[in-house]
């Protein structure tokens, strides 16, 4: 079955401010037996949906279960509020389990690679900076390349340039945090 705004809004509401869905009655729907319309009515204003981890990419998700087959919450708010399931969509805040419409926004694979977080065994605290034996090394990802901004003597000098190639390139403010 496709998943169409008109369907998700014949079976869920969603609270924009809390990024939550509720079950609605589905006592009319057409697509279930009796005996899961009885299962409905037991959830109808409860919440839906529950929390996955992605063991691929070590992430939390929030799914719901519809008609058989698992939605990532976030892809459900996006199609409940814009009519279309982009591929990508980007949790603004880097929180996966908050899916306030404001913190989701459509985005291509190469604008969601230029946000990410900072990955946990980060020795220096910043992306794209590396110790090495004359201080430290700045680099950065162009169009699948990493391509080396230069050696500095100070970590703040390598940051400080990092920072202002990623401004060149149009990388997103959160990225790194």
């Amino acid at each position: 079955m496709i998943l169409t705004q008109e369907l998700i809004k014949s079976i869920l509401s969603y609270d924009e401010s809390t990024g939550e869905f509720r079950w609605l009655s589905r006592d009319n729907d057409p697509n279930l037996t009796d005996k899961q319309k009885l299962a409905a009515k037991n959830r109808q204003g409860k919440k839906a949906g529950g929390v996955r981890v992605d063991k691929q990419k070590k992430k939390h998700y929030e799914i719901i279960k519809i008609y058989g087959r698992n939605y990532r919450v976030h892809k459900i708010a996006y199609l409940y509020c814009h009519g279309y399931m982009p591929a990508i969509i980007d949790h603004i805040n880097h929180n996966t389990i908050d899916n306030r419409i404001e913190n989701l926004r459509e985005i291509s694979k190469k604008d969601n690679s230029r946000n990410l977080p900072l990955y946990s065994n980060n020795k220096t605290g910043y992306h794209g900076v590396y110790p090495c034996a004359t201080g430290y090394r700045a680099v950065i990802g162009v169009d699948g390349k990493v391509v080396h901004i230069g050696t500095f003597p100070d970590l703040g000098a390598a940051v400080s340039a990092r920072k202002q190639k990623e401004a060149e390139l149009g990388f997103m403010l959160e990225h790194g945090k």
